[in-house]
């Protein structure tokens, strides 16, 4: 596995020309990173969805995941507010953007202990 592209500081990012203040990691998987980030330009929180694309391959596999949020209109599958690969030298990303929801919230008042 290949080392992601740093978001980690407090700077901002900029998707489809809308600017983003990185707020914390929320988790990790095999190939891809997670962060909470907040709209400068509205102030929402949402979910940052970074896939570690190491072949062309990758990055195709995660437009297709990107036009499944898009073909769904459904209240339990996240829709997509923005998409975009990001380049530098030879590290590539494709950047999901979600909406940011506090799961804990959803949960049965028994089960949010």
């Amino acid at each position: 596995m290949g080392h992601a592209l740093c978001v980690c500081s407090r700077g901002t990012i900029i998707i489809d020309n809308k600017r983003y203040l990185f707020i914390q990691k929320l988790g990790e998987g095999g190939f891809s990173y997670v962060d909470l980030v907040e709209g400068l330009h509205d102030g929402h929180f949402y979910a940052l969805k970074r896939i570690l694309c190491h072949e062309q391959q990758d990055q195709e596999e995660a437009q297709r995941e990107a036009d499944m949020h898009r073909l769904f209109h459904h209240p339990n599958i996240l829709r997509l507010v923005a998409y975009c690969l990001k380049e530098w030298g030879t590290k590539h990303e494709a950047w999901l953007l979600l909406p940011f929801h506090k799961v804990r919230n959803h949960l049965p008042k028994h089960v949010r202990k």
